[in-house]
């Protein structure tokens, strides 16, 4: 693509590995596709796997869905006095990435991370949560990973504790500050750890690091696809969200 006054309709897209061109493909894509005209950033999106959602299905933001995604608030090494180890029932509970394992909160967890905060009543509001239904997703990943977005629920019932907050670490989808619909939380998670949502993170960027702004920049599926995507996967593996999603696409598309 070169900058010129005149868009086209379509793009040519093709991919190849390494410098004999091995495995050459090559696929007419429509401009919109590329670049979204209701995208106010204008990210340039290369879809390259054959993994993919029709776009009128991906049409909602996140503030059409009524969430908002935040970078946990606390920076550990800025409030170490405030930082509780071995003694978690002394402050709210802190969440860092090693709190997540295989998709479930483990708290406290055996780590060298301090297990809770204690904070007073300015910052308790300024940087806590109130417990509800909250969407964890990770900021970093390797590249050996087979996800760059990793996303976890985190339940009323997760933690023993009213209030609770989270590390840099982690990015938080919350609501206002506070939970979200159950039903939204659990098809958000769900969704997220689908491949087709991976997919269209890598379109637009090369890098290991999922920021909040990367996911407020995502389109999402419709509050009715995504409430019955996550009723639809409960009991189900991970493994197995691609197929489910796959079925309810073609209802909805």
């Amino acid at each position: 693509m070169k900058k010129n006054a005149e868009k086209q309709e379509v793009v040519t897209v093709s991919r190849s590995k390494g410098k004999s061109f091995l495995g050459y493909i090559e696929k007419q894509i429509p401009y919109t596709e590329i670049v979204s005209p209701k995208d106010a950033q204008a990210y340039i999106s290369i879809p390259t796997s054959a993994i993919s959602v029709p776009q009128k299905i991906l049409a909602y933001s996140n503030t059409d869905i009524g969430f908002d995604v935040s970078t946990g608030p606390v920076v550990d090494f800025r409030m170490k006095d405030k930082l509780i180890f071995n003694k978690p029932d002394n402050g709210i509970p802190l969440l860092y990435s090693v709190n997540i394992r295989n998709h479930k909160i483990t708290w406290p967890a055996l780590s060298k991370k301090p297990d809770s905060i204690s904070l007073d009543d300015v910052a308790l509001k300024k940087l806590a949560f109130q417990k509800g239904y909250y969407v964890l997703v990770k900021r970093f990943s390797s590249k050996e990973e087979k996800r760059r977005i990793y996303a976890t629920l985190l339940a009323p019932n997760s933690l023993p504790s009213d209030y609770f907050t989270v590390e840099n670490h982690l990015n938080i989808i919350h609501c206002k500050n506070n939970g979200l619909d159950k039903h939204i939380a659990s098809g958000l998670t769900a969704w997220l750890n689908t491949s087709y949502c991976d997919n269209l993170f890598r379109n637009f960027s090369g890098h290991t690091q999922v920021n909040a702004t990367d996911l407020r920049n995502m389109k999402y599926p419709s509050v009715n696809l995504l409430v019955e995507f996550g009723q639809a996967v409960l009991g189900r593996t991970i493994e197995e969200y691609d197929n489910v999603f796959n079925v309810m696409a073609t209802k909805y598309a």
